[in-house]
């Protein structure tokens, strides 16, 4: 794997230097490649207590799983970057056992899906696919994780629907982070970085180095804005929630420790504060 990742270091550092340009671009492309579609062990055994059917968005076929009462009151789910909608399933059986109906579905690049990459305004678009199939008539809550999260906000900050709790299981803000992150690790140079900056700009169709996900949160009508970050992440920081509770100070956060990025979906802790906030009985923060 590092000799590979060395490999690729290399030939987009040689690129740049020569055409930076095009190096801007092919590093757009693997920005958005998925890789592969791993489907971990102790997630897969939770497909058979759901109700698994399909969404159709254009060509494509949305992979959806449901879990609950199909008359009790909805809960959308959403996983982020190397997850599918199996990894949202722990989740998925605490709320249902609640009396909640909810659901799960794979982004693109993921899980079942057929494609090989993704990015935001995909992710945006496969959310508002299903939501306007399921067409919710009154409020629902939404609970995503990591870049799901930005997926989530992109895709309700220009609708009216009305959201009960939005629950963010980590979110990155500003995008500047990670597009550094990744142009440094495969060596891009600076003119080869703005190329990279202007090709992503341009598939979303608006200024990728401003984007932010708490100006796209405040455009949502919601109730109650939930964060919850383990300060031990090391995929999307916890500095990250200073954007958040400077943007929209409401929002409710749960400092945790010790339960990583991934595991958090698994967490009992993170289980437990679920339940409370969907049960009669709140909890405290």
């Amino acid at each position: 794997m590092k000799i590979a990742q060395s490999l690729i270091k290399f030939g987009f550092s040689s690129l740049s230097l020569i055409a930076p340009g095009p190096a801007g671009k092919l590093a757009t492309k693997l920005f958005q490649y998925t890789g592969s579609k791993r489907l971990r062990s102790h997630e897969t055994p939770l497909l058979s207590e759901a109700r698994t059917y399909h969404i159709a968005q254009g060509d494509n076929q949305i992979p959806v799983y449901e879990m609950g009462p199909e008359n009790g009151k909805l809960v959308v789910l959403v996983h982020g970057w190397a997850s599918w909608a199996g990894s949202m399933l722990g989740i998925g059986r605490v709320l249902s056992k609640l009396g909640y109906r909810v659901i799960s579905f794979d982004l693109p690049g993921h899980g079942q899906s057929p494609e090989n990459f993704s990015n935001l305004f995909k992710i945006s678009r496969r959310i508002t696919a299903v939501l306007e199939e399921i067409n919710p008539q009154e409020p629902f809550s939404m609970i995503s994780h990591s870049l799901g999260s930005a997926g989530v906000a992109h895709a309700l900050r220009n609708t009216s629907y009305q959201v009960n709790q939005l629950i963010y299981l980590t979110s990155p803000d500003s995008f500047v982070p990670i597009f550094s992150q990744f142009a440094q690790t495969i060596g891009l140079n600076k003119p080869a970085y703005r190329a990279y900056l202007a090709r992503v700009s341009q598939i979303l169709n608006e200024d990728a180095a401003s984007m932010r996900v708490s100006d796209f949160t405040s455009h949502i009508t919601y109730e109650q804005l939930i964060l919850i970050h383990s300060q031990d992440d090391t995929v999307i920081p916890f500095r990250t929630t200073k954007g958040f509770l400077a943007e929209l100070p409401d929002t409710r956060l749960f400092a945790l420790s010790g339960v990583g990025h991934y595991r958090m979906l698994w967490s009992e802790e993170v289980l437990n504060i679920l339940s409370g906030l969907f049960s009669k009985e709140p909890i405290e923060a």
